[in-house]
């Protein structure tokens, strides 16, 4: 397979901004890129760094600790979102409660437990790496200011190779209504 690089670097008549075009070739194929290079503020400003809320926080190391004590290695995601929905004080559960009802909220945990148990998926990364890719993801499709616990749920629910993703598509909940939802909560 051959892969060529090339870059061009021309500047705007705009100050403090930079163009870089470049492409490359991967077989036949010819892919061209236009990439715009701010100055440091500037990129801070546009893509702020969104911070994880204190509940999210706790939940995520509470997970990685029930993970790691019991030496678990399978769906990293839907063990967070077990412990999200059960929580009766977070935003996903919150989210879950306003488009499933407060009775809905625990037969979708008890369905989500039990496609654990049936077909768990083998994740390849430390529990820790996972959610730290979960947040980054977040960050750059969505940017809030704070990643909420109900953002957590929209990333396994967007997921659809997740249990969580199967079982609320079986209910009728979409990753899209989840965001919707979570507009209107906050």
């Amino acid at each position: 397979m051959l892969l060529l690089f090339r870059a061009q670097l021309f500047y705007s008549t705009t100050p403090f901004v930079s163009h870089f075009r470049y492409f490359f070739t991967l077989g036949r194929n010819i892919r061209f890129k236009h990439i715009v290079i701010y100055p440091r503020k500037l990129i801070n400003i546009i893509m702020r760094n969104s911070k994880k809320s204190k509940r999210l926080e706790a939940i995520i190391s509470r997970t990685e600790r029930l993970i790691k004590g019991d030496g678990i290695t399978t769906s990293f995601s839907d063990r967070l979102v077990i412990e999200l929905l059960g929580n009766e004080t977070t935003t996903a559960h919150r989210v879950v409660c306003s488009l499933a009802g407060e009775h809905g909220i625990v037969v979708i945990m008890r369905r989500i437990v039990e496609g654990l148990i049936s077909a768990p998926r083998k994740e390849h990364t430390e529990a820790q790496e996972h959610y730290s890719a979960m947040c980054s993801t977040l960050t750059h499709t969505l940017n809030p200011a704070k990643i909420s616990t109900a953002h957590m749920l929209y990333a396994a629910t967007y997921d659809s190779t997740t249990v969580t993703s199967r079982t609320l598509h079986s209910y009728g909940i979409k990753a899209e209504d989840i965001l919707l939802s979570i507009s209107t909560l906050q």
